[in-house]
């Protein structure tokens, strides 16, 4: 018979833990009086021991201020240098608002998560709420957060005015947020709130959409402004920003890319740029056109141009996908053995037609993750914390999504905004400390526009409400979305396509196809196991851009195994396990599952939709326990 483990500190245990205390309460520091509390800092009901290492002395209020969530553990993991800036402003700043702009890549959650948890731990706020672009990122944030014991719930219903029993906070997104927006401000109005906008100009994509968050979150203590792309193309203004009178946005700590490099936080990026020749039977008047990415051109024309080089029936797009994919297999031939590529697709279909061309090039399936398939934010966990070849998507992995083994990408989109652009370099610039070199690759038609994008990536860009230009009417069938230009040809029949490598985009300076031939013809006549623009930059007596760290091996399962999993999986699971288990007594004892439930709840239990992970670990004991005839 197991001994059970007592619950209450004894009269000796309760002296050491004030002696140990110095007689003040552990998390104010009030002095202690003889109502003080002998408290468990893992609760007793969650497995806690009843010892002096898992006691602490408490005043009553605090003691009641912990409630039904579990105390936060001591913050652990060190910032980077400029984490640790932002969060000495912070703790100077007395406004609610409060705007961080750092390049995407550069690690805005750890520093976002580092002062959650000090305003829940010093009691400035009781909840947190994080407000995500994509279904997607409500998971990767509670992921993440859960690793420095804040539990976040990314499955909260908008039907719910409340937080679930056990967890510090949500996980939303703008688009529920503007569908019932009184259901948020209800639940910041309960308890003081600390709310973070992950990529907040997402709360000017329409005028309905920052009205909603101006309601839902007017009365939180503390806002918190996240962006790596800060700018937008349109004057909408972004809530809970400050602007100049000029209508420039404030931000009020600022990590440009080029701060990111110079700390060796990102990587740099080299843009292989493909020529080629392109034919087309042109939309306008039915006429076959035949030019190359220099050609002059009307804006119809060069779109009709990219959608010709980045469509299926020529060569142009297989030919860069055969050289992506080389390049993929030199850096897991030269050290990063699981590094892996993103080809960002126009739409569905045109996903789908490069997962075929992928297949044949190299031999194995790549994932896709596209908004029409169900279950595409878990193939893209799965593609994070596996070493699978490619991912191939149209806009999910765009923005936000961590998966810092991504090296290549491949800009096979007809989005030609700039905004867009740099949220697509974000998704390959995330360091791996254990990884010595570190140069990431992200190939481009040699469109003028997109080679405009590469050459400013380093710039740091503002919002700027301005007066707009009207749409030129020469144009009908460009699509304008509040300002950000998206190419959509007209009706067009592409016809052939052929490819040509036409150097590539470093740092502001361009780098030319018969440099970088003779650099890689260098690198293999001295045993360099270097791509062909780092060489070039030797020769150019430019310091190659590489860490000091040892090198290592870098293995994703292995750093998978070592995370904490969060709360809402675990409750998750357990919650299907048990329905697994009351349809097996159900089938044993003949009896319909409603009546199943309602003898769980005469006993004392809790809904099955309300239930805790404790309360569903004591249905749990109690199913197993009918089940085996005890």
């Amino acid at each position: 018979m197991a001994l059970l483990m007592k619950r209450r500190f004894n009269g000796s245990q309760k002296a050491l833990l004030y002696i140990l205390a110095d007689g003040r309460c552990s998390e104010c520091g009030v002095s202690l009086d003889v109502s003080w509390h002998a408290d468990h800092i893992a609760p007793w009901s969650k497995g806690g021991s009843t010892s002096l290492t898992n006691g602490q002395a408490l005043c009553p209020s605090c003691n009641l201020k912990k409630g039904n969530k579990a105390m936060l553990p001591v913050w652990g993991k060190e910032l980077r240098k400029w984490q640790q800036e932002a969060f000495d402003k912070y703790l100077q700043h007395t406004d609610v608002d409060f705007l961080l702009e750092a390049t995407p890549g550069a690690g805005k959650t750890s520093f976002s998560l580092r002062l959650a948890h000090y305003l829940l731990h010093t009691q400035q706020v009781t909840q947190v709420i994080i407000v995500c672009p994509t279904d997607h990122l409500k998971r990767q944030w509670a992921r993440e957060s859960s690793q420095v014991g804040i539990e976040l719930d990314p499955s909260h219903s908008i039907a719910n005015g409340f937080i679930k029993k056990g967890y510090h906070g949500i996980t939303t997104t703008y688009q529920q947020i503007a569908f019932m927006p009184e259901i948020f401000r209800h639940i910041v109005n309960r308890n003081p709130t600390a709310v973070f906008f992950d990529e907040i100009h997402h709360a000017a994509d329409s005028r309905p959409w920052g009205d909603a968050l101006q309601h839902a979150f007017k009365n939180a203590h503390r806002r918190i402004g996240l962006s790596g792309t800060p700018f937008r193309g349109d004057n909408n203004p972004i809530p809970f920003i400050k602007y100049t009178d000029l209508g420039i946005s404030q931000a009020n700590h600022r990590y440009s890319y080029s701060d990111s490099l110079r700390d060796d936080v990102c990587r740099y990026v080299f843009f292989p740029k493909y020529e080629g020749r392109m034919e087309w039977l042109s939309g306008t008047d039915g006429k076959i056109r035949e030019a190359s990415f220099s050609d002059e051109m009307t804006e119809r024309e060069a779109s009709e141009r990219l959608n010709t080089a980045i469509g299926i029936t020529g060569d142009w797009i297989n030919q860069v996908l055969k050289d992506a994919n080389e390049r993929l297999t030199d850096l897991r031939n030269n050290g990063h053995r699981d590094a892996g590529g993103l080809v960002i697709a126009k739409d569905q279909s045109h996903a789908q037609a490069i997962a075929e061309l992928l297949k044949k090039i190299t031999g194995q399936s790549p994932v896709i993750a596209t908004s029409d398939i169900p279950d595409a934010s878990d193939k893209i966990e799965q593609f994070r914390n596996s070493s699978q070849l490619w991912i191939v998507a149209v806009k999910m992995v765009s923005e936000g999504v961590d998966i810092p083994r991504l090296r290549i990408l491949v800009y096979a989109t007809n989005i030609a905004t700039e905004l867009f652009f740099r949220q697509a370099v974000g998704r390959i610039i995330r360091t791996i400390p254990a990884l010595e070199e570190q140069n990431a690759f992200f190939f481009i038609p040699n469109d003028q526009t997109l080679v405009n994008y590469a050459y400013a990536i380093q710039e740091q860009r503002d919002h700027l409400i301005q007066e707009q230009e009207p749409i030129d009417p020469e144009f009908p069938d460009e699509y304008e979305d509040r300002g950000q230009r998206i190419r959509i040809p007209s009706l067009f029949t592409p016809i052939d396509s052929e490819a040509q490598a036409n150097g590539a985009i470093f740092n502001t300076s361009d780098m030319s196809q018969n440099e970088l031939d003779y650099a890689k013809q260098t690198g293999k006549e001295l045993g360099l196991n270097l791509s062909p623009e780092v060489i070039a930059q030797i020769l150019r007596k430019v310091k190659s851009h590489e860490t000091n760290n040892p090198h290592q091996d870098f293995n994703s399962e292995t750093q998978k195994s070592n995370e904490k999993t969060p709360l809402y999986e675990r409750t998750m699971k357990l919650r299907k396990r048990v329905s697994l288990l009351v349809s097996r007594y159900a089938a044993i004892s003949m009896k319909d599952y409603k009546d199943i439930h309602t003898d769980w709840l005469r006993q004392g239990g809790q809904k099955q939709s309300e239930a805790t992970l404790e309360d569903l670990q004591r249905k749990q004991r109690w199913l197993e326990e009918l089940i085996n005839g005890k």
